[in-house]
């Protein structure tokens, strides 16, 4: 037997079996399963329900509909609980990794969609209340479509319950059709043609034809395009993604298109991954965490009684707080410029204890100072680092910026 294989050898290769978190259903067959050991628990086919490793598996309509809303519930009172750590950066990690849709995951890909969009939608509600507390603002459709999108696309990584059961469901589908088709004794389908699929003597799951016909409308066409018939979770998603940023988009003002160009290029989602940890340095403070959410969003920082408020240039403040990080005449971009080359020096210190700040550079440079200094930094020639603080978000480099990702930094280069 596969599991005594298992059991016996795995464990030279790093498998552990936690057998008494293993369950066994058998509903056409001696429901006891004598050939598996005790310690796994027996799951019995019964009248109202049946449920196996938390999914409902077997039973009717209203008691899946109970058996999600139990599991949606206990996530939901997780997540109301999350403001008593009165940290922010922690607690948006936790909702994006233990208390996001990753919770649903197994039940998306095992219920069909038809069946568990109440309680879905009731979860979306939930995981956007709690991002409006967490930034302490009101959550707009389109930044918390954003919110929803993936980190590397300027998004929070938040995914929506509803768009990726289809994602999910499918995905489970496709990755199971062999292995089912071989319990059937039914021929598998590895064409790309959808009514060869759904039509026998092919194997289709229950619940695979209505996901299949409501997933067009999350990815902005009529029909499944032919490469993610057969596609993974992964695939569907990330075309599902690709939709709604593009939808996005066509909404957003030249602000906005600046703003999610200018935060989806490479590492600027940095921040968000960072391991809150106050040793390491990775540690935001309450109010930084809250402000910079609300501006990666497009949420107003300040609120519209305090718009005629001025900068120390004369400069009226707007209601995102865009001249305040690029003024020339504020704290705020000196300390941005100082931060960076702190960090620059830093790590040239490890490498090389001579580095210094503010060198001159000396010959062709007419003694031009340097922010960051190495004197050994490639093949014996030293190299003077200069650093460069630019806001996309700055009148001057808005346009560019909505058209190319990265034009601000460019025009400091």
């Amino acid at each position: 037997m596969l599991l005594d294989a298992l059991l016996q050898q795995g464990p030279s290769y790093g498998l552990l079996v936690t057998v008494d978190k293993c369950e066994v259903f058998w509903p056409s067959g001696d429901q006891t399963v004598p050939e598996f050991p005790s310690e796994i628990k027996r799951v019995y086919q019964s009248e109202g329900g049946t449920t196996l490793l938390g999914s409902p598996v077997y039973g009717k309509d209203d008691f899946i509909d109970s058996t999600l809303a139990k599991v949606v519930a206990k996530v939901l009172n997780s997540q109301s609980h999350l403001q008593d750590l009165d940290n922010p950066q922690v607690e948006l990690h936790l909702l994006r990794s233990c208390l996001g849709s990753c919770t649903l995951n197994s039940l998306l890909r095992t219920v069909p969609p038809s069946l568990g969009s109440d309680q879905f939608v009731h979860f979306d509600k939930g995981l956007r209340r709690s991002l409006g507390v967490i930034t302490h603002s009101s959550i707009s459709d389109s930044a918390w479509h954003q919110a929803t999108l993936p980190l590397k696309v300027g998004g929070l990584g938040l995914k929506e319950a509803v768009p990726t059961s289809s994602a999910a469901f499918l995905g489970s589908c496709n990755f199971s059709r062999n292995l089912v088709s071989f319990f059937l004794d039914k021929e598998a389908s590895n064409t790309t043609d959808l009514d060869d699929i759904t039509n026998s003597p092919y194997v289709c799951i229950p619940g695979e034809n209505h996901a299949r016909n409501i997933l067009p409308k999350y990815l902005g066409s009529d029909t499944i395009p032919p490469n993610l018939t057969n596609a993974s979770q992964r695939q569907i998603q990330s075309r599902i993604d690709s939709h709604l940023l593009s939808n996005l988009k066509e909404g957003f003002s030249l602000r906005d298109q600046a703003r999610i160009n200018t935060i989806s290029t490479p590492h600027a989602g940095a921040w968000l991954k960072a391991i809150p940890n106050p040793k390491l340095g990775l540690a935001m403070l309450r109010h930084e965490h809250i402000l910079t959410c609300r501006y990666w969003l497009g949420i107003s920082i300040f609120p519209d009684s305090q718009q005629a408020a001025r900068c120390p240039c004369g400069h009226v403040m707007d209601c995102f707080g865009d001249h305040v990080l690029g003024c020339g005449h504020g704290p705020l971009r000196k300390k941005c410029y100082n931060a960076i080359s702190e960090v620059i020096w830093h790590a040239l210190l490890v490498d090389n204890r001579d580095s210094k700040q503010e060198q001159k550079c000396g010959g062709e440079s007419n003694n031009r100072i340097g922010d960051v200094f190495h004197p050994d930094f490639l093949e014996g020639r030293p190299a003077f680092f200069d650093v460069s603080v630019r806001n996309s978000m700055q009148p001057s480099y808005v346009y560019k910026a909505a058209i190319k990702p990265g034009a601000a930094a460019e025009a400091g280069e």
